[in-house]
């Protein structure tokens, strides 16, 4: 019976602080899961519209979409080299599992928050011991911060970073205790991670870890010292090999971005640094704010603070240098990451331009939150096993459990809100509504208008565009002004046999040389033939769309986006590393092996098995449709899709236009009446035809929905264009000679079971 309970004990004492600390990670998240909408927060509409986007090119065929199509107005926006790729992935498995989109987004939180707790847990294990490691994991995910990056920010990208930091610390401290394939291991991994999740935590978090790095190499005997470093250094460069296929192109391909202006970032960065009292807040309980996400610190955290530091004198003598050592780099690590938000070091960044690729100086909560975590958990976490201490425990253990309590107490609790779009609350079925992502839009830009050009907004915008230019963004969007076009009219016949949002290829025919466009912007990726024959393709007229010279005649034309010789080039460098540190690690350290390998092939699966079954591009029946002589329809196609048929149109922009014209189609029976009928801006108001310059080739979208009750029957489809600024006037359909015919066209029939 006594070995039973020993046996017991010794269970109890092995799985019962992974138990706690588990539990601790995934009370972070019952706020939101317990609640029936998504929470308000900052970044949390980016990130479900960002979801819904590249769920849908993986459904389309592209496992990896360098650029979203229906982002920045319909023309596009390469949004993976700008943001990391981990987060949003780790959504869509959940949504590929089955998963609405936001209860994948609530998953992918919930997995980092218990991901946190544990990566923390195992580094302060792998500093102290296991008592200590459950204080860390709880100081760690309970800092106002990375609450506040949950509930308040939504920065999942930032968060996640926040969880795989920890791993790298842990991974430095290995290499310390064991030399070895182990450590190198397990260093690559973390460093991979990092930067999938948030290239600016690396950087952030970089200067600290080669400090402790340089701490841990100097507390090493001069024989090991060599080799330590060596397996570091195999480790991040192994890490950025793996992580190839993501940073490299983004480095290397800038014509896909416009490069930021550093100086204003620098001034914007400057401008949030606060004194010392707008940015430590002490109150009772935690509570959080919208203002800039600086957060109240519960009283809690100061006094965990203050008993760490306590403790830890009256236990100095009986520590030896390493510890010591640890102690000292991890609270000067702490004072560095608070002060360096406040403006006493105003005059050092003034110095450190490349510091404004932050953003925010807030960011410096993340350091700080991890110091103090390990600082509190070193000096406090003491051995269960020392009955001498049991005052102490009680005392951290009271403190955490009412840090806890009050955190979750005062979790935000607001829906988020899309008022010009008329959606209270945002559910997975809102995200397919057009008036959502209108709504989002506009409100976004209107923020930019009412606040100033924000410094960062055009991360999305090519460099080859004039909308790099704040204000001539803003005033061609939201005050509707055309587009000066310098290119001239184009009659032009096209006969698509492919077109979609990422490619066209036509059969074309001009009397005049003319340039063929695509609604989309250029960046490196696209290329374009005449008659099989590689041409050049770049960015056209002021607005900088992809496009290629045609010359006068028939041609054979095709114009489409795909992969450059960097992107092939980074993804088989990132393939042959992976091939290459599985092979060791399966027989090094088969343990994550086999996470890695399991993960990769879930992955796989579900990505890649989505990708591969998805249906290509629909048909499109040629056409050769002239409305007023602005606007032609070259080709289209229709479906049953549902409750709904499902129209796709091809438009070519003849001319210049001053309007912005409104599409329709009917779904008519034979008695004349709609049954099915959907108003919109072509590509769901993001493009409005006085941006279209000639030439330009514009593949648009009709999801109209019918009645309810519509019976079985052979309806007609019809479309047309008016002009709802002038009395709704209709664009006349010409034919040959210039005469008008109708105001609309009948496209064909369609069968309703």
């Amino acid at each position: 019976m006594a070995s039973k309970k020993m046996a017991m004990r010794a269970v109890l004492r092995s799985v019962g602080p992974f138990a706690i600390v588990c539990l601790a990670g995934l009370a972070v998240m019952l706020p939101l899961l317990a609640k029936p909408y998504v929470a308000r927060s900052f970044d949390i509409l980016d990130h479900l519209f960002r979801l819904a986007a590249l769920d849908q090119q993986i459904s389309q065929g592209n496992a990896y979409p360098l650029r979203f199509p229906a982002f920045t107005y319909g023309y596009g926006a390469a949004v993976l080299s700008c943001y990391p790729p981990l987060s949003y992935y780790l959504m869509e498995m959940a949504r590929l599992l089955g998963a609405n989109y936001v209860f994948a987004y609530n998953l992918a939180f919930t997995v980092v928050a218990v991901g946190g707790a544990l990566s923390s847990y195992y580094l302060g294990e792998r500093v102290f011991n296991r008592g200590a490691a459950v204080v860390v994991s709880i100081a760690y995910i309970y800092n106002p911060y990375f609450l506040a990056n949950i509930w308040l920010r939504g920065a999942v990208a930032e968060t996640l970073a926040l969880a795989v930091v920890p791993l790298l610390f842990a991974a430095v401290h290995r290499v310390a205790a064991e030399i070895g394939w182990r450590s190198y291991v397990e260093a690559t991994v973390a460093v991979a991670l990092i930067i999938l999740a948030h290239p600016l935590s690396t950087f952030l978090f970089a200067p600290f870890l080669a400090g402790y790095a340089i701490l841990v190499l100097i507390l090493m005997g001069h024989g090991r010292r060599w080799r330590a470093m060596m397996i570091l250094a195999a480790g991040v460069l192994t890490g950025a090999l793996l992580t190839c296929f993501y940073w490299l192109p983004a480095q290397l391909e800038p014509g896909g971005r416009r490069v930021i202006d550093l100086p204003a970032a620098m001034q914007a960065f400057l401008g949030d640094l606060k004194p010392i009292g707008q940015i430590l807040h002490l109150g009772l309980t935690t509570t959080f704010w919208f203002e800039r996400s600086w957060s109240d610190f519960s009283i809690a955290v100061p006094v965990l603070v203050v008993m760490s530091l306590i403790y830890f004198a009256l236990t100095l003598r009986s520590k030896d240098t390493r510890e010591k050592a640890q102690f000292v780099f991890f609270a000067v690590s702490a004072a560095m990451a608070f002060l360096a938000m406040t403006t006493w070091v105003r005059s050092l960044w003034e110095k450190l331009t490349p510091v404004a690729y932050l953003q925010f100086p807030y960011r410096w909560f993340g350091p700080l939150a991890l110091f103090t975590a390990l600082f509190i958990g070193g000096s406090l976490g003491i051995d269960v096993r020392n009955r001498a201490d049991r005052p102490y425990r009680i005392a951290v253990g009271a403190s955490l459990v009412f840090l806890i309590i009050t955190s979750l107490a005062n979790a935000p609790d607001e829906p988020a809100r899309m008022p010009s779009a008329g959606i209270a609350k945002v559910t997975a079925s809102d995200i397919d509504d057009p008036g959502l992502l209108l709504g989002f839009e506009r409100d976004e830009a209107y923020a930019f208008a009412t606040l100033g050009c924000w410094v960062w907004m055009n991360e999305y915008i090519p460099s080859t565009s004039f909308w790099g230019e704040c204000p001539r963004y803003l005033n061609t969007v939201f005050e509707d002004t055309p587009v000066r076009s310098r290119l001239p009219a184009v009659n032009a016949r096209v006969i698509p046999t492919a077109a979609g949002p990422n490619v066209v290829e036509a059969t074309v025919n001009s009397a005049a040389p003319w340039r063929l466009s695509l609604h989309a912007f250029w960046i490196p990726g696209w290329s374009g033939t005449v008659d099989g024959k590689p041409v050049p393709t770049g960015p056209m007229d002021a607005i900088g769309v992809a496009g290629v010279a045609v010359p006068a005649g028939e041609h054979r034309v095709r114009l489409a986006f795909g992969q450059t010789p960097l992107r092939r080039v980074a993804k088989w460098v990132s393939l042959l590393a992976l091939l290459g540190w599985l092979v060791i690690a399966w027989r090094r350290h088969w343990r994550l092996a086999a996470v890695v390998t399991l993960t990769i092939v879930l992955f796989a699966g579900l990505i890649g098995g989505r990708a591969l079954a998805a249906s290509g591009l629909p048909a499109l029946t040629p056409v050769d449709i002239n409305f007023g002589g602005k606007i032609g329809l070259e080709g289209y196609t229709f479906a049953r899709q549902g409750e709904a048929v499902d129209v796709r149109l091809l438009w070519l922009a003849r001319q210049p236009m001053e309007e912005s014209y409104k599409a329709f189609v009917h779904i008519v029976n034979d008695q004349g009446q709609v049954v099915g009928q959907l108003d919109s801006r072509p590509q769901r108001y993001a493009s409005n035809t006085n941006r279209w310059i000639p030439g330009q080739l514009v593949y648009d979208r009709f999801e109209v929905p019918l009645k309810p009750g519509t019976p079985a029957g052979r309806y007609q489809v019809r479309v047309g264009l008016y002009d709802e600024a002038n009395n709704m006037q209709r664009l006349p359909v010409l034919d040959a000679t210039g005469k008008t015919i109708d105001d609309q066209v009948l496209l064909g029939h369609q069968d309703l079971p």
